[in-house]
């Protein structure tokens, strides 16, 4: 459990210090697993996004799955599809 703490202690640090006119923040993994520690593979359990900052909201309702991730993310960048 001590990993488990020392995440969450990094993740309140950051949202506790983002300033959401800097930009979009995009926190997410390629695993669901999380909670099964032995498990090395990939899984097919959710993986849980976060996103904070300018238009969080509509770049949310964007992501349905894992490969959505990249396209929010070139978006954000205003880089070419």
């Amino acid at each position: 459990m001590a990993h488990l703490e020392l995440i969450d202690a990094a993740l309140g640090g950051l949202l506790a210090g983002w300033d959401d006119d800097r930009g979009l923040l995009i926190i997410t993994s390629d695993h669901g697993n999380l909670e099964e520690k032995g498990h090395r593979q990939h899984t097919r359990n959710a993986v849980p996004t976060i996103l904070v900052g300018r238009d969080h909201a509509a770049h949310a309702a964007a992501i349905h799955d894992l490969t959505d991730i990249a396209a929010v993310v070139r978006r954000a960048l205003k880089l070419p599809a």
